[in-house]
């Protein structure tokens, strides 16, 4: 951290306060950077910009205030740097007052969050249209039913949770060290993070820094005490290799695009306000589930590791032994202490992979009878969604919503159009 000394004009710092709601002009200038440098500035922003950088510069050096206010303020060594770099000023200062300038006169188009971005691709993510199919049940059920908090105890990626609105009290959960040290690096330091993954010599050669952080991720141990450095060199590896990664296992690379990767990363910050009030968890999931026994209210998101698919799911690099799941039959005994007075949603593939119908041409049905021992007869209700490939998702509910059949004959004979 460096502290700089910063000198604005009244009704900068008064636009400032207002704008991020806050008494504190330290922490409206250090949300006017993060704005700045995750919404405006970098590779893929260069393109949404009204006003060049030198421009903005020009400007910034004929303002002329009356009595401008001086300020001190602490700001992070690397954001301060990128600034000067990016604006080309020796000036510390004047490179903050430029990004002042550009957020609050609003140089740049927003972005938006839209249905198919993601922090990266995962096996077993929800894609774009299933989100949005999500979206209109979750939205139905917490009318109807006047739910205020949200928990989702799989999250992954979080890329439910971040494409849906916002609850009173949200919280997510997984068992996986490195996801959710994601997650809270994203949510705290965005501006680092998107910093650090955006670095000339790490964009230079993207599958040398592949190696390179496939490697760090072997040697690294989880820290037993966590710190800024350690949890954000941590996150920029694994953010790293599962995005250059095949099917995001961050395990073999596969090259894509440099400039979509660093278009993409635009979206930390937006990401990182989308988390904002969420509580993020590490822990087994069905612990988590047992933690709103006694409460209400909720509208809770299930999408544990489909049938027969549960050995793809290891917890990555702090025991790659244990699995993050492994029985069915204790997560519907949990439902159904939880279903008095939340809403269970739980998300299945009612189809075999093509893989596994080349082992076992009955893995289908395998998986139906499964389901049916589990939730028939139990005054259940599902849904079924058809996705590519002829897949087809079941989401089975607690509760009647728009759509929902009561669960009480086989899916055997099922078929959706």
């Amino acid at each position: 951290m460096k502290k700089i000394s910063i000198r604005l004009s009244e009704v900068t710092l008064k636009t400032l306060l207002e704008r991020y709601n806050t008494n504190s002009i330290t922490t409206a200038i250090r949300s006017c950077l993060d704005d700045a440098i995750n919404t405006q500035l970098l590779a893929g922003g260069k393109k949404r910009r009204q006003l060049t950088p030198s421009q903005t510069l020009d400007i910034v050096k004929k303002e002329k205030h009356t009595s401008p206010i001086p300020y001190s303020v602490y700001i992070d060594a690397d954001i301060t740097t990128h600034l000067k770099d990016y604006y080309g000023t020796n000036c510390i200062s004047e490179a903050i007052r430029c990004a002042i300038y550009d957020v609050l006169n609003n140089t740049g188009k927003e972005l938006c969050i839209k249905p198919h971005n993601k922090i990266f691709f995962m096996l077993g993510q929800k894609n774009a249209d299933m989100v949005q199919w999500l979206n209109h049940i979750f939205d139905e059920a917490t009318s109807t039913y006047a739910l205020t908090s949200y928990l989702e105890p799989f999250a992954g990626t979080a890329n439910v949770l971040l494409h849906s609105e916002k609850s009173e009290t949200e919280t997510i959960n997984d068992f996986s060290y490195d996801l959710i040290n994601l997650h809270r690096v994203i949510k705290n330091y965005p501006a680092n993070l998107k910093l650090s993954l955006s670095q000339p010599s790490i964009i230079s050669d993207i599958k040398g820094s592949f190696t390179n952080f496939r490697k760090q991720l072997d040697e690294m141990t989880i820290p037993k005490r966590k710190t800024k450095k350690l949890e954000l060199k941590r996150a920029v590896a694994f953010f790293f290799c599962r995005y250059f990664s095949h099917y995001g296992d961050e395990t073999y690379f596969n090259e894509k695009s440099t400039e979509q990767y660093l278009s993409n990363l635009d979206y930390i910050y937006l990401f990182s306000k989308r988390l904002n009030n969420v509580h993020i968890k590490k822990g087994d999931a069905i612990y988590r589930l047992k933690t709103y026994i006694d409460s209400s209210n909720s509208l809770i998101y299930i999408d544990a590791p489909y049938i027969n698919t549960e050995q793809y799911y290891k917890v990555n690099l702090e025991n790659k032994n244990k699995e993050v799941f492994s029985s069915h039959t204790t997560l519907r005994n949990t439902v159904e202490k939880l279903r008095a007075n939340n809403v269970c949603l739980l998300s299945y593939r009612t189809t075999a992979s093509a893989s596994a119908l080349e082992k076992n041409k009955n893995a289908e049905n395998v998986i139906r009878n499964t389901l049916d021992e589990l939730y028939l007869g139990r005054g259940y209700f599902y849904a079924l969604k058809k996705l590519k490939k002829g897949q087809v998702e079941i989401l089975i509910s607690t509760h009647p919503l728009s759509g929902f059949i009561a669960y009480e004959t086989s899916l055997i004979s099922k078929e959706v159009a």
